[in-house]
């Protein structure tokens, strides 16, 4: 109970490097099904973006890794760009 609380505050670095992973999950199953998900839920980057954004709290390098990705996904029409 203690780490899945420690988990939810988000305020130690291994529970945000654990909330950075939880994140990155989705987002490289979306990858691997060409954004299979995004499109029947009419997901934008923006979207995306807003859910991923913890990421950059628990590792730097893993952000910078998945903004790739993410341009990457909309460059091959993965994922729109639009606002929502």
């Amino acid at each position: 109970r203690q780490l899945w609380e420690e988990f939810e505050l988000g305020e130690t670095p291994e529970a945000r490097f654990a909330n950075a992973v939880d994140r990155f999950q989705p987002v490289l199953f979306n990858l691997r099904t060409h954004g299979r998900s995004w499109a029947e839920n009419n997901i934008s980057r923006k979207q995306v973006d807003g859910r991923v954004a913890p990421i950059a709290l628990g590792s730097t390098v893993l952000w910078q890794y998945i903004a790739r990705l993410l341009d990457e996904a909309v460059a091959k029409g993965f994922l729109k760009e639009g606002e929502k």
